[in-house]
């Protein structure tokens, strides 16, 4: 055989792995990346990425001598075919990545119809239609008809970017004896216990469940789904008709709501900072400068716990805590299992799904998601059982996506779902909800504890479900011992969270109506700040 045979093979098995190496690569050699994952990419996600590409590599050419040595033309098609399906996975991936996609495949279509059908008439979307119907016939046949030159053009680009291969294979080696890529991205040592020793009246525990969702939840809740839960906690809560979080993303609103300032913007500059750009302000500012309610509560005497994701809490705000834990989201390392075995199987498994998507079943991400929300509850559970913690602050990833709760058989089996699945996370939202109270109630903490529950953004894709969209978060706040409702209409900004937790310790409001004079005095009507390309 000749030796172009193997270079061809080892440039399409290269190709076909874009979407790891990319991943891989990006999360190692980008540092504002290392802020979002607990550790770096180890040696054996690189063996795992060359064994890989490798393997797939030597099995072409084995496919390729094999059809060399039967001169079957039959069996000749087959391997043009087979060729032609394995160049759409590179093709796919790099269009993944850089984002020209086909919108319809992601079912944002109707994004771009809306606005054609407010700009030209119907006559002209249905020209264009048929035009756009007419360029694929004909570019099919072309295709027909032209088939073997257009393989030939494949052939040769594939040869072209050969030296591609020789790059990413020869960086992923250097990684396996890089020791600095394989260490874990430590937290910043907790907080030893306050020295003041204070104890608060009661503690304050903060309940946020990420893109809860106002409308859906309570005015206009489908009718599949019941949250008892949340619909008895309101009944003993402060319920809010009109609060608006600080903005529509989380990264975000979470420094927002912790620090009590409008913040404009930020940005991740390496794995334990997040400088923040406050509204009005022209510089940065790191966020682990900032006062916040931690290390506010800490100088009046009060020690306070964590639990969250998507932040590494434990690396930027961990002095500030008694306790902290916190989960990343999902990537290409922290989901394809522990040892190399997995990794080998999973890495070829991501190429033939999405985070939302999968041939098998439930993604890779998806799997991961569910791990991250049974960790965040289990440590939610070990921290609501501390008596010295004052501030109790529990970031949790659901609802938001991917939708891990399958209705119909109350457990976690959902696959495949890009947007009815909301509804199983709501009710998830609620089951966890429950969980917790009764945990607290056999510890005696439920009727003795200041409950707040809220979320930092709404549900950002309700469009795509009903058409609807909408700003608005819960914002529900239960006093100790509270067991009256009180509606609240004004419109105001959950910003106030920060503020109303340490007034909270302080005692300076201790009864539901001066929780609702205290928000009418300091609740602003600010709308959310909108991050550009989150939707």
């Amino acid at each position: 055989m000749k030796i172009k045979d193997f270079v061809f093979c080892l440039s399409l098995a290269n190709l076909c792995f874009f979407k790891v190496y990319s991943e891989l690569f990006a999360i190692c050699s980008i540092p504002s990346n290392h802020y979002y994952v607990r550790a770096l990419p180890s040696r054996i996600d690189y063996l795992a990425f060359i064994v890989n590409v490798l393997l797939l590599a030597f099995f072409l050419w084995a496919c390729i001598w094999v059809a060399h040595r039967l001169k079957y033309s039959l069996l000749s098609k087959f391997g043009r075919l087979g060729f032609a399906f394995l160049l759409t996975i590179p093709i796919f991936w790099f269009s993944w990545e850089f984002g020209r996609i086909p919108l319809w495949i992601l079912g944002e279509m109707s994004l771009w119809g809306n606005f054609l059908s407010r700009v030209f008439p119907p006559v002209v979307l249905w020209g264009l239609g048929g035009l756009g119907l007419v360029s694929i016939v004909a570019g099919s046949i072309l295709f027909i008809r032209w088939r073997y030159w257009v393989f030939q053009a494949a052939v040769i680009t594939i040869l072209i970017l050969s030296p591609f291969a020789a790059l990413t294979l020869s960086r992923a080696a250097i990684h396996l004896f890089d020791d600095q890529h394989s260490i874990r991205l430590a937290n910043k040592p907790h907080a030893p216990v306050s020295g003041k020793n204070r104890v608060a009246r009661a503690k304050v525990c903060v309940f946020l469940f990420d893109e809860l969702d106002y409308r859906l939840t309570f005015p206009e809740r489908p009718a599949s789904i019941f949250l008892p839960e949340l619909d008895s906690f309101r009944r003993q809560a402060i319920f809010a008709l009109n609060a608006y979080p600080p903005a529509n993303e989380t990264m975000v609103s979470i420094p927002a709501l912790v620090t009590g300032k409008r913040i404009s913007g930020v940005e991740p500059i390496n794995a334990d900072e997040l400088m923040i750009k406050i509204d009005g302000q022209k510089t940065s500012i790191p966020w682990s400068r900032l006062p916040n309610i931690f290390s506010e509560s800490r100088y009046l005497g009060f020690d306070s716990g964590l639990v969250g994701w998507t932040h590494p809490y434990g690396r930027v705000l961990g002095k500030n805590l008694e306790e902290c834990s916190w989960y990343e989201l999902a990537n290409i390392s922290n989901s394809t299992g522990d040892n190399l075995g997995s990794k080998i199987v999973n890495q070829f498994r991501t190429l033939l799904e999405t985070p939302t998507f999968s041939v098998f079943g439930q993604s890779l991400t998806v799997k991961k998601s569910i791990a991250t929300y049974q960790n965040l509850l289990r440590d939610a559970f070990g921290i609501l059982g501390r008596d010295d913690l004052a501030i109790i602050f529990i970031h949790f990833s659901i609802p938001h996506p991917p939708y891990i709760y399958d209705l119909g058989k109350s457990d976690f089996s959902l696959a495949n779902n890009r947007y009815s699945g909301y509804t199983g996370n709501l009710v998830l939202v609620d089951r966890t909800l429950g969980e917790i109270r009764h945990y607290m109630e056999k510890n005696g903490t439920w009727d003795k504890s200041h409950i707040i529950i809220t979320s930092d953004h709404g549900w950002r894709k309700s469009t795509k479900f009903d058409g609807k969209g909408d700003h608005r978060v819960p914002f529900l706040v239960k006093l100790a011992g509270q067991e009256e409702t009180i509606d609240y209409q004004p419109a105001f900004n959950t910003l106030i969270i920060h503020d109303l937790i340490l007034a909270l310790l302080r005692g300076q409001i201790a009864k539901p109506k001066r929780v609702v004079e205290w928000i009418h005095k300091n609740g602003k009507p600010l709308i959310p700040v909108e991050v550009p390309g989150v939707d």
